[in-house]
């Protein structure tokens, strides 16, 4: 249960990257026009994440590539809505993937997350967060990038130690993000989060990269939440 609620804090902290600021009505509008403009949507295992895409629906589909259900599958889904499951991802096993809800409708998919192995080493997180970095650049359009550490003497170090421990303590960030397309409007599409992260188990901190597939239904919510707040 700890690792699920540690789990949805880490997904709830992802926000959008963007400068726009629209009207609720603008934002719908701009949404529709980058669907009818567009005929790629991010895809996870093979499933098009289009806009509604139904929570049962993604599961059957995941389950269908093999992914299974992990013991705590009926806690996560009656406590928090969320589907718990466990499988292969880009040949790396005993990968926890995670789908989440919107706020605002429980059976449509807003955010898929995918948390690669716990990882003891720096060398060994950086390592796959720039495999699926490069291969991720390959299928879409890499949007921002931020990967440094903020004591330039530990960015500098060739200690493993001190770069692990500087993630540990939020003092490094490895955040990537991609869309589907270099198309202005692309955003409404959805957006991938890809990141070097890091939840504390048992008093214990264990670090791991992780994949977060944001539906564009998420990113509409978020958009319009963003509006609420000024």
């Amino acid at each position: 249960m700890e690792k699920i609620l540690l789990s949805l804090a880490l997904l709830l902290s992802v926000s959008i990257t963007t400068s726009a600021q629209s009207s609720s009505e603008t934002i719908k509008n701009l949404r529709e026009q980058a669907i009818l403009s567009s005929n790629k949507f991010l895809t996870v295992k093979g499933i098009e994440l289009k806009p509604g895409i139904k929570m049962d629906d993604v599961l059957k589909k995941l389950q269908s590539k093999g992914l299974v259900k992990t013991e705590l599958f009926d806690i996560a889904k009656k406590e928090f809505g969320i589907f718990d499951l466990t499988g292969t991802f880009v040949g790396i096993n005993d990968c926890n993937v995670k789908i989440l809800p919107t706020t605002n409708n429980k059976e449509i998919v807003g955010v898929i997350s995918i948390n690669f192995p716990y990882a003891d080493t720096f060398k060994q997180l950086k390592d796959v967060y720039d495999r699926l970095k490069s291969e991720l650049s390959q299928k879409y359009y890499l949007f921002t990038s931020e990967e440094r550490f903020f004591d330039e003497y530990v960015g500098k170090s060739t200690s493993d130690f001190f770069k692990r421990n500087a993630i540990e303590k939020d003092e490094a960030i490895f955040d990537t993000r991609f869309h589907v397309s270099d198309m202005p409007n692309s955003l409404y599409l959805g957006q991938i989060v890809l990141k070097i992260s890091h939840i504390k188990v048992d008093y214990q901190t264990k670090c791991f990269v992780t994949i977060i597939y944001c539906t564009p239904d998420n990113i509409e919510e978020q958009l319009l939440s963003a509006e609420d707040d000024l």
